[in-house]
C-alpha cells in the first residue's frame, strides 16, 4: 500500500477564525499538519502553488450541481463524468481546491 503524498499548499487560507492572504499548509497522511503565514519551504513534498489559490482546510462543500458541462441531477453517468473531470495533482490525487 502506498503512503499518502505529503502536500504543501500555498495560497490564501480561509478558516472560521482567520483569513491569511499568503500562507502555507502542510498536509501529511491526508490531514492538515500545520497552517503558517508566508511562503514556507519544505523538503520532500509535492507542491501545489499558483496565483489565486484559495485553501479552506476542513471545508467540505456538500452541494455539487455539476461540473465540466455535466449536470449532477442527470444521473450516475453524469456524476461519473464529473468525477473524471475534477482536477488532480501530478501524482493523480484529487485536488481539493475551489473550482472557478
Amino acid at each position: 500500500m502506498n503512503a499518502a503524498p505529503r502536500l504543501l499548499l500555498r495560497g490564501r487560507v480561509i478558516t472560521p477564525a482567520r483569513d491569511i492572504a499568503e500562507s502555507s499548509v502542510l498536509v501529511e497522511n491526508g490531514r492538515v499538519s500545520w497552517v503558517r503565514p508566508g511562503r514556507i519551504d519544505v523538503a520532500g513534498v509535492e507542491l501545489i502553488d499558483g496565483p489565486g489559490l484559495v485553501i479552506t482546510p476542513g471545508f467540505i462543500d456538500l452541494q455539487v450541481n455539476g461540473f465540466a458541462g455535466n449536470d449532477a441531477a442527470a444521473g450516475t453517468a453524469s456524476i461519473s463524468a464529473i468525477a473524471a473531470a475534477l482536477p488532480r495533482t501530478p501524482s493523480g490525487k484529487l485536488m481539493r481546491r475551489a473550482l472557478r
